[in-house]
Formats: structure tokens, C-alpha cells, sequence
């Protein structure tokens, strides 16, 4: 079994991310796998130019935010014996988190299914189902559940790849 070395979890500072948090950190115990958590803070802000604030000013008041939220994830983590960093990306969020896969070696991308505030129907949001299309690693779309155990799991395979590595 391929064991993972390192493992990107993103997280939504806005919404409640602890099934996911505790999660990823009994993964990393097991596999001995450091994590780094990641949020993404968008370049464009909507409702700042409705609202007719200063732009610059709410998003030193978000960044601010979303950093605290992942330090104190990390200490979370930290405190499990786990190795842990975190920081904030800015930009549109799958492709900053497929920039961070690509440049950081990550073997697994941890996140929610689906965000708090998804729009699109179905089990997987928007930024979840660019992850698993594109994402040069493995993808976990995590989908919190109340009942035990896991009924099914769904794997892309591509049977007819020629090389050694698929």
C-alpha cells in the first residue's frame, strides 16, 4: 500500500471544518504524513464593491482571519504530534491548490465535498470536481456522514493508460 508522505488539506475557515480537520490529522498519525493546511482568499471580492468599502482594507481584515483560523489548526495538529504548516493562498482556489500539488510534491488533497455556500446540485461542489478532473494526485471530496462505515467508494481508473506509472 502506497503510504502518504504529505498531505494538503484544504479548509474553509468560514464554515465548520473539524470532521475534516480530525480527519486528515488520524491519517497523518498513521501514515506518519506531515500536513499543511491551506485556505484561499479570492482576488476579487464581490460584496466589496457593492457595499462600496475600502477593497483593500476587508481583504487585510480576511487575510488576518483566515491566517489565525489556520494557526490554529496547525497548533491543533501540532499538539497531536503531527507535523503541520498552513498559510493562505490567494486566486481562484482549485487552481491555487493544483499549483501548491505541483510545486510541494503532495501526495493527497484533502477537502469537503462540498462548500457551505455551493450552489451547484450533486454530491461534489464546483472547486471538488475541478480537483478530481485535474488534481495531479489523489483527491478525498470528504462528505462527513452520520451513519457508520463507508458503503461505497468511487475510484477513476484508466484502464487502457500505456505507461508504467498508471
Amino acid at each position: 500500500m502506497k503510504r502518504f508522505q504529505r498531505i494538503l488539506v484544504h479548509v474553509d475557515t468560514r464554515s465548520d471544518v473539524g470532521p475534516l480537520v480530525d480527519r486528515a490529522t488520524n491519517l497523518a498519525k498513521k501514515h506518519g504524513a506531515a500536513l499543511t493546511f491551506v485556505d484561499v482568499l479570492p482576488e476579487e471580492i464581490w460584496s466589496a464593491r457593492s457595499e462600496q468599502v475600502d477593497v483593500e482594507d476587508l481583504r487585510k481584515l480576511l487575510l488576518d482571519k483566515k491566517e489565525s483560523a489556520i494557526d490554529g489548526l496547525v497548533a491543533k495538529a501540532r499538539q497531536q504530534d503531527v507535523t503541520a504548516n498552513g498559510r493562505v493562498l490567494s486566486g481562484r482556489t482549485s487552481v491555487e491548490i493544483i499549483s501548491a500539488v505541483t510545486q510541494e510534491n503532495i501526495d493527497l488533497v484533502m477537502k469537503m465535498a462540498k462548500g457551505s455556500e455551493s450552489p451547484r446540485l450533486g454530491f461534489v461542489g464546483t472547486t471538488a470536481a475541478r480537483l478530481l478532473r485535474y488534481c495531479p494526485c489523489t483527491v478525498w471530496a470528504y462528505r462527513p456522514s452520520p451513519a457508520a462505515g463507508v458503503p461505497r467508494i468511487a475510484a477513476a481508473v484508466d484502464a487502457a493508460a500505456a505507461d508504467e506509472k498508471h
